[in-house]
């Protein structure tokens, strides 16, 4: 008898444990429930409500004070804040968001580079990417390939941008820079010609390219490009006949051109 007490004890046991797990799942998923779908839905009925993107700002708060990784969850959730944003048409309203996310480091950068998947934010991503400079690095693929195959001319020039902040590192996306120096749009030229001259001596295969930018309809293209050729240094040198006419016709931006032909001969 006492075997079989013991026996319906531990049967009894397994049954309880089987249910508080089912219990602790099940207030897991109402939780997401709450948190994700029923929040953003209630967010007019009172500030008391928690949204996502209260959420969100907390989680990015606690990454950034502690520059820890961010967990798969954890960059789940602000690829959730980034989108209901942008639904509720209040990402323009929400600056603080990038400054955020700059502040936290490199760890950012996957993070970022996974939101991009989704078109509505992508621009204001790429711009928060820019923000990081050098150490972007890691989202130099990405950004190519934005600048190769988005429709979007804003979102382009925005990579493109990003692109010349990281610098040298982006020395993969020059083919690309060039193609888009003949753009219709004389601000993606624009943008085209300032980030080779941001990647440097490694941009040599554009001095071509930059030399007829000199002729460009558009007055800042055409500064821009010799700019960018005295920072692409000694290994532009095939530019100096085209510059030394350029300066001929400057005024304003006389200093900026010398300049620029004094660093390609090394002074």
């Amino acid at each position: 008898m006492r075997r079989k007490a013991i026996k319906t004890e531990r049967g009894a046991g397994s049954v309880t444990t089987i249910r508080s797990q089912r219990f602790i799942m099940s207030v897991v998923a109402g939780s997401l429930l709450i948190g994700f779908v029923v929040a953003p839905c209630l967010t007019c009925h009172g500030p008391s409500v928690v949204t996502p993107e209260d959420q969100a700002r907390l989680l990015i708060k606690e990454l950034r004070d502690r520059r820890f990784e961010p967990t798969p969850w954890q960059r789940m959730l602000i690829r959730l804040h980034l989108g209901h944003l942008t639904r509720a048409k209040q990402l323009r309203g929400e600056p603080e968001i990038w400054a955020d996310l700059a502040r936290l480091g490199p760890a950012a950068i996957p993070v970022l580079v996974e939101a991009l998947e989704y078109p509505p934010t992508r621009t204001s991503i790429i711009q928060a990417i820019g923000m990081f400079g050098p150490d972007a690095k890691d989202a130099v693929p990405a950004l190519i390939e934005i600048l190769r195959q988005d429709p979007k001319l804003g979102v382009r020039n925005s990579a493109a941008q990003s692109l010349g902040l990281i610098g040298p590192d982006a020395r993969n996306a020059i083919p690309e820079l060039i193609a888009g120096l003949k753009e219709k749009d004389s601000y993606m030229r624009l943008a085209c010609a300032q980030a080779l001259g941001r990647i440097g001596p490694d941009a040599s295969d554009a001095v071509p390219d930059l030399i007829e930018c000199l002729r460009d309809k558009s007055s800042l293209v055409q500064v821009h490009a010799a700019v960018s050729l005295g920072r692409i240094g000694p290994s532009a040198r095939a530019a100096i006949p085209a510059l030394t006419e350029f300066l001929k016709d400057q005024d304003e931006w006389y200093p900026d051109v010398l300049e620029a032909i004094e660093r390609i001969q090394g002074k």
